[in-house]
């Protein structure tokens, strides 16, 4: 009897849940401050510039879901669903679309069909970049919606809210997460359901009521839901789930191999069989499980697509990814991740977990897979990078062996930097190349010129609303042949940097010719960036020396015929 009783209080220390780890923060005057700043620094970088490229009806971003794409996709939803991201987002968009569309069915305006024939019809170019603006809104509030996750998550790991406050002004200052929040994409999305899912894990360890596990299962489901790679963050969040649960339970005074096994409860698995469910009823494994292995193909056979060409070896492969996210945030904030990630984890080793885990899984099972160094793709994990970033500064300020003064300049000086770096990002988008070389031309062109852009809409000026015919060429690789077939009528040639930026756009030796005069046209105009390397600014001095993105300013170059 006394060692069945025994056993049974041996398990009852065991259950982490019992166990008064975190007690939640109260709410004070500073603490709704800090809260408030954060969502006026983060929606107003968001929201600058959310009109970007519009009205076009199109987007200067080829990957965002914004406008016509949603559309296309909007009688499917509740059909096998086979497009490339998740059905969840585009599910989103048609609650917010919905409105409008049923509008504009009892009030169609009058358009053209290619036969010139006058026909009445649902959308023009004013009504798809209505939806543009709707798409992007939805994803700057996420944006802003991540920010605060992480405050909350932040405040109650750390318990104090100056920790939560340096870590929602590291993202809300990330320049990469600023971009994506104005473009309609998933990764935003994708970051906020996550930054959520971080805030139930913190909630289930330490406080650990059903409610916690269930919400757990749930964000963590909707993270994926949302993208597919968002897999590997969820994973290791997971993962940090199970070690930062063996802390609690080494903390409690048991042994590391009885903290092995505290992953093993009802709780977990409550949390488990949601995110399962969510999963499977979102993505049609209830109903038409092969639509999505179809859609997983895009996944499962990236390398045959031939999306990974330039892998190597994954050593120059990892310092690739590590210069991507030099890119996205900046020496300031890296050097400051990289700093602050050693600190938690010698100060605070299971909690660190968090910050460090999700993000070398994600690396490991999708990254390190598929081979695409896209840096975007490491926006959800930025959200535990900037929860180390929050208690390292929170650490650093309350440091009084050294003066006041020492302790608050590298804060500031990361802050301010990353902060210009993201205003860098937005001037560039109010004053993108794109624009200027449309207003250049609208100077010059006469209603019986042709302005031919050589490429797709999505990177290129918005020559057809410049009043004179215009047209998009987008065959590859671009030769004499195509010019002798245009020369006639093209008295504009304009060049998009994504296109002449690419070998596999031109012939050999066909640009450099072109552009040397030796084709009949001449070069008269060329359009850059103006705030972010290699321009060097105060703007950009966050990003040095990496180039900006090709996506926002590109450098246009405008070609006139000679004759």
């Amino acid at each position: 009897m006394a060692r069945a009783r025994g056993k049974k209080e041996e398990a009852k220390k065991t259950d982490v849940s019992a166990l008064p780890v975190l007690s939640v923060p109260a709410w004070g005057r500073g603490t709704v401050i800090a809260l408030l700043i954060l969502v006026g620094v983060s929606a107003t970088f968001n929201f600058t510039a959310i009109n970007w490229g519009q009205p076009a009806g199109y987007s200067w971003n080829p990957d965002s879901v914004a406008g016509a794409r949603t559309v296309r996709q909007l009688q499917y939803i509740f059909k096998p669903w086979t497009q490339k991201y998740p059905r969840f987002h585009f599910l989103i968009l048609k609650i917010f679309y919905q409105p409008f569309i049923d509008h504009w069915e009892k009030n169609p305006v009058t358009g053209f069909d290619r036969q010139g024939r006058q026909v009445s019809t649902l959308f023009n170019t004013e009504r798809f970049s209505t939806l543009v603006i709707v798409s992007r809104t939805i994803s700057a509030l996420m944006g802003v919606g991540a920010v605060v996750g992480l405050f909350f998550t932040a405040r109650l790991f750390f318990g104090d809210w100056i920790s939560a406050f340096f870590s929602g002004l590291a993202l809300a200052c990330s320049m990469l997460f600023v971009l994506y929040s104005h473009l309609a994409n998933m990764d935003v999305p994708c970051a906020f359901w996550f930054a959520w899912s971080v805030y139930w894990a913190v909630k289930a360890v330490y406080i650990g009521k059903w409610r916690h596990f269930v919400l757990l299962g749930l964000f963590s489901a909707l993270t994926v839901c949302t993208k597919d790679p968002a897999a590997g963050f969820v994973i290791g969040l997971g993962l940090a789930v199970w070690l930062a649960m063996i802390g609690v339970a080494k903390d409690a005074g048991q042994s590391f191999k009885r903290g092995l096994t505290c992953i093993f409860r009802l709780k977990v698995l409550a949390a488990v069989l949601v995110a399962g469910f969510v999963f499977a009823l979102l993505n049609d494994l209830l109903t038409s499980p092969s639509a999505f292995f179809e859609r997983m193909d895009f996944w499962f056979k990236v390398g045959a697509a031939g999306y990974n060409i330039g892998f190597s070896d994954h050593w120059t492969f990892l310092k690739r990814n590590f210069m991507s996210i030099y890119y996205s945030l900046g020496w300031p904030l890296l050097a400051a991740i990289l700093v602050s990630a050693v600190y938690c984890i010698i100060r605070f080793r299971w909690k660190s977990a968090f910050g460090i885990v999700p993000v070398v899984v994600f690396y490991i099972v999708v990254i390190a897979r598929v081979r695409l160094n896209i840096p975007r793709y490491y926006i959800p994990g930025y959200v535990c990078f900037m929860l180390l970033v929050g208690k390292g500064f929170a650490e650093l300020l309350r440091w009084k062996k050294l003066p006041l003064a020492v302790r608050i300049l590298p804060i500031a000086a990361v802050y301010l930097l990353s902060g210009l770096y993201c205003i860098g990002i937005d001037l560039e988008m109010i004053n993108d190349s794109r624009y200027r070389a449309e207003k250049w031309l609208k100077t010059q062109v006469t209603p019986a010129d042709t302005v031919i852009a050589m490429s797709q809409q999505a990177y290129a000026p918005r020559v057809q609303m410049l009043g004179c015919r215009s047209n998009f060429i987008t065959a590859r690789p671009k030769d004499e042949k195509l010019l002798q077939q245009i020369r006639p009528f093209a008295t504009y040639l304009v060049l998009p940097e994504k296109e002449f930026g690419m070998s596999s756009a031109f012939a050999p030796q066909f640009l450099d010719r072109l552009l040397a005069g030796s084709y009949g046209y001449e070069e008269v105009e060329r359009f850059s960036n103006k705030y972010l390397y290699p321009k060097k600014t105060v703007f950009g001095l966050a990003g040095w020396p990496v180039p900006r993105s090709k996506l926002v300013s590109p450098e246009i170059i405008i070609l006139r015929r000679k004759d």
